[in-house]
């Protein structure tokens, strides 16, 4: 993971991380540990914490998420949001996620088994107020999120830096960064970037955020 990175605090963007995230560093390394050791995964967003901390102030319990990548994430979200629908196409993770949340009694979720290429019929006639982009072939759902966005949908894609070592603007992350820039350009929305360590990952990654319309 710090193969492409001047350092565990940089992106692949070589983009350092801020103060506020090294300074969880002996938190992150903690949690690495326990991982490696006795497979634990925070219950938390896999996802940069300065990303985590805007979603948490954004979502309330009026909307809908589709999240694409289930995991500890999708318990998360459900305690926030109204409805959350996730797709996930590991099976290990789908009945996963599925027992933790009857575990916890969380009715308010709908993991859906996904083939990784066509959109479910669920969602296409949806638009969700937070579309969050986290799991394989990102460019189709980076497709689907710029096709049902209503002007207040939020879209987030997680590690918008990878695919930089060689930079080719063919390669999947390239063309979903890409695709939400020109979104964003057309339909005046402000994109936010978050440079930073995920849970139990001690190596800077970067998230994107699109917002909604102006």
């Amino acid at each position: 993971m710090v193969l492409y990175r001047k350092s565990r605090l940089h992106d692949e963007k070589d983009n350092i991380a801020p103060l506020s995230e090294i300074l969880r560093i002996p938190i992150i390394i903690s949690q690495a540990i326990l991982k490696k050791l006795f497979n634990y995964y925070p219950s938390s967003p896999c996802i940069v914490y300065g990303a985590k901390k805007v979603l948490d102030s954004i979502i309330d319990n009026n909307m809908l998420i589709v999240e694409f990548g289930s995991g500890q994430s999708t318990h998360w979200y459900a305690k926030r949001c109204q409805k959350i629908i996730s797709h996930e196409t590991s099976e290990k993770w789908f009945v996963k996620v599925k027992q933790n949340l009857l575990r916890a009694g969380c009715f308010n979720a709908n993991v859906i088994k996904w083939d990784g290429e066509s959109i479910s019929q669920e969602i296409k006639t949806l638009s969700p107020d937070l579309i969050i982009i986290d799991g394989i072939r990102r460019d189709i759902c980076v497709d689907y999120a710029t096709k049902v966005a209503k002007d207040s949908t939020w879209i987030y894609l997680d590690n918008s830096d990878k695919d930089m070592h060689p930079s080719n603007p063919n390669t999947e992350m390239r063309v979903c960064e890409q695709g939400l820039i020109e979104f964003a350009r057309s339909e005046n929305r402000e994109i936010k970037y978050f440079t930073g360590f995920a849970p139990a990952q001690f190596f800077g990654e970067q998230g994107m955020l699109v917002c909604p319309k102006n």
